[in-house]
């Protein structure tokens, strides 16, 4: 794999790519198989059926859609077929988004040469282990720390959308004790700061609770 090699010859291609794809692709980085801590197969299922949803929701004002996301395991070919094809979709793609859980060393490589060779407000960095357990290349960068598995629900993102409700990023939802079609919703930017909110689906309504910090509710 020669990543300054590929950059230099295949630089002006990947940009007309992007520049004239009919949507925005993004490549992810990520173990293959499953151990009994991390079910990386499973993962890459959810965010694949899943992420580009949400983006679609939240896309106001963008030209295009978001396609699903890929892994190199979508593709066959030798190791050496392969290890050129990550390096080329990470220039190629429009983003990348990496899952650093457990340190797996091919994941690491992948994210530096993404580093290396696209703009960082392109990349997307999570993890499910603490920010400290992150390789130490990797500790200075906004690695995100999610729990899994990952949850979705395209109703209330799009509702959420809709009424313009700000900051939801990253959000966490439970049903309402006593009536089922109400949420209470809990949304933040930066993992730390929260808003909460009382979501009824079938009222399209949503009732801005209060605030917490510091923990995840």
């Amino acid at each position: 794999m020669n990543v300054d090699q590929i950059y230099r010859f295949q630089r002006d291609e990947a940009f007309a790519k992007q520049f004239t794809a009919p949507s925005y692709t993004t490549f992810v980085a990520m173990p293959f198989g499953r151990t009994d801590e991390y079910d990386a197969d499973n993962i890459y299922r959810l965010l694949k059926d899943n992420v580009h949803l949400r983006a679609n929701a939240l896309r106001q004002g963008l030209p295009r859609p978001f396609s699903p996301l890929e892994r190199a395991s979508e593709h066959k070919g030798t190791a050496l077929v392969i290890t050129e094809l990550i390096t080329t979709r990470i220039l190629e793609d429009h983003f990348l988004v990496a899952d650093l859980t457990g340190n797996n060393a091919g994941v690491i490589l992948e994210t530096g040469i993404a580093l290396a060779l696209k703009p960082n407000r392109r990349l997307v960095l999570i993890t499910q282990d603490r920010h400290d357990d992150l390789h130490f290349d990797l500790k200075v960068t906004n690695a995100l720390t999610v729990n899994g598995p990952y949850d979705f629900r395209l109703d209330l993102t799009k509702l959420l959308a809709n009424k313009n409700v700000a900051g939801c990023g990253d959000y966490k939802y439970r049903n309402g004790i006593t009536n089922k079609d109400l949420y209470i919703v809990a949304c933040s930017s930066d993992g730390r700061n929260w808003i909460t909110y009382r979501v009824s689906l079938s009222k399209r309504t949503i009732e801005k609770i209060g605030r917490l910090s510091g923990a995840s509710p």
